[in-house]
């Protein structure tokens, strides 16, 4: 999992395309800089401007007479490819860093609580706030999704439930809750992220409620005997919490908290936990500047190769369809080391070593040695 807009806004800039030398042709107005020092084009003769041009929608016919108009369509158009091959080419990594065992995709998805409270289980409001504090482990890349707020009250109500984070004093979520389960569970979706350091906080002040809350702690099935207990999980810890303070607009002094495990103040949370690269992909993009510039270079010459707008080419008849998926993907014999899905594997498996040990929970490092490999033709 990353943050895809994050991931385009960040990469756009690492490698770039050279700018056409025909004056007269399309030219682009953005994508010309290169961190890197790489360009797109250098990975086959065939990603020239005009090959591009034949591929793309009739922006001259739709700007006839606007020159600047063209060449803006036709560079939001190229980033939008350019955007395209990126993601391509870190979904691949992501896939063969599965594979391997030195990435993993968590997704578990599980409510805080298993069991509902009795009716009688009421919790006698003693005009605190109360809730949860989560503490997500310390990891990187972990991410602790909230989906869903599950409530349990005796009286229909508005529940106004804040998410608070330590060190920031202002909420970071909140939803109001029209509750009208008459004493029954409600679900309420969210989308609130729980990652990096520190700890959250998920309640709601007792003294904006009517009524009371259902103890959801207690379970009186036959499993659980009638005994009490409260959940932990593998990646997050997580208790109830009150604290006597006045205002609950804003985070308050953490050292008022009270901590408790025999009630859940009427609160249940549906939790998914998820590995999130983004800020380490950031970090490490230097690396993976050879597995875009090919994962882009690979997506366009399909395009060429399809020529999905069916424009006439002047350029084809230098090369065919079939000697253009050739150039691309090799033989059926899988002769393809030298061919640019060839050169693409060796990159991904070329930056595998980079990554390990970096995160103990998502980027596990692998038991063995360090390879080196070669990106020329085995």
């Amino acid at each position: 999992m990353y943050n895809v807009n994050e991931i385009k806004a960040e990469f756009i800039g690492l490698v770039g395309w050279l700018q056409n030398d025909y004056s007269d042709g399309f030219q682009l107005t953005d994508l010309t800089t290169s961190d890197s020092g790489l360009f797109f084009n250098d990975v086959h003769p065939v990603l020239t401007t005009e090959n591009l041009a034949s591929v793309c929608p009739e922006f001259d016919q739709l700007h006839p007479n606007d020159v600047a108009a063209r060449n803006a369509a036709f560079t939001a158009w190229l980033r939008q490819r350019t955007e395209a091959g990126i993601i391509e080419g870190l979904e691949s990594w992501n896939v063969e860093k599965s594979a391997l065992g030195t990435s993993k995709n968590l997704l578990s998805n599980s409510d805080l609580f298993s069991t509902t409270g009795n009716f009688t289980d009421l919790e006698t409001s003693t005009g605190k706030i109360v809730g949860f504090e989560i503490s997500p482990s310390k990891s990187n890349s972990l991410t602790l999704n909230v989906k869903k707020i599950k409530v349990q009250f005796d009286t229909n109500q508005n529940i106004g439930i804040h998410l608070f984070k330590s060190g920031q004093k202002a909420p970071v979520g909140s939803v109001t809750v029209a509750y009208i389960g008459s004493g029954s569970v409600q679900e309420v979706p969210v989308s609130w992220s729980l990652s990096g350091s520190g700890s959250y906080f998920i309640g709601y002040d007792q003294n904006l409620v009517s009524g009371s809350a259902i103890n959801g702690v207690k379970d009186y099935n036959y499993q659980a005997s009638g005994l009490t207990s409260f959940p932990s999980g593998r990646y997050f810890k997580a208790t109830a919490f009150n604290a006597g303070v006045a205002d609950a607009s804003e985070l308050w002094d953490l050292k008022e908290n009270q901590y408790t495990v025999s009630t859940n103040y009427g609160l249940n949370l549906s939790l998914s936990v998820e590995c999130d690269y983004t800020s380490f992909l950031i970090e490490q993009k230097v690396q993976f500047r050879n597995v875009i510039r090919l994962a882009v270079a690979i997506n366009l010459m399909r395009s060429i190769a399809f020529n999905p707008e069916s424009r006439v080419n002047r350029n084809e008849a230098n090369i065919t369809r079939s000697e253009m998926l050739y150039e691309i993907n090799g033989d059926t014999q899988g002769r393809n080391s030298s061919t640019v899905h060839g050169r693409f594997m060796k990159a991904i498996q070329a930056i595998q070593f980079d990554s390990s040990n970096i995160d103990s929970i998502c980027l596990p490092c692998r038991k063995k040695s360090v390879r080196f490999r070669s990106l020329g033709p085995s």
